[in-house]
């Protein structure tokens, strides 16, 4: 039903720049955009009438969503691509459900793709 993630063919040892490669600014400034944007980001979570294993949405735009829920015991983050039926938006195939392992690695990595993309 969910796709697996294999860490080990998705991140290569020798691709992923270290800590010492990237500069970090903690100013004042920056701190407080980063709260704004925390709060912005926590004023669009909302829950969906979703399945009653689904904890928390939140909406990514263009009929997109990252969803926190349950799934065999396990908490799962689920990005995921919805589709429009007769009205009801229902999840599609394209997409990927994280364990939490997988989501705190990812998010390891979040500084690095922000400057990759930058």
């Amino acid at each position: 039903l969910f796709p697996t993630f294999h860490s080990s063919s998705f991140f290569m040892a020798e691709n992923i720049p270290s800590d010492d490669d990237f500069e970090v600014s903690t100013t004042t400034a920056g701190k407080r955009k980063e709260e704004k944007e925390k709060e912005e980001h926590e004023t669009k979570r909302k829950k969906v009438g979703g399945a009653d294993n689904d904890i928390a949405t939140f909406e990514l735009g263009n009929k997109r969503r990252a969803t926190v829920r349950t799934f065999k015991g396990r908490t799962l983050i689920d990005l995921r691509e919805y589709y429009d039926d007769g009205g009801t938006l229902k999840p599609g195939r394209k997409g990927i459900a994280l364990t939490l392992d997988q989501w705190k690695k990812l998010k390891e990595f979040v500084d690095a793709i922000d400057k990759a993309v930058a």
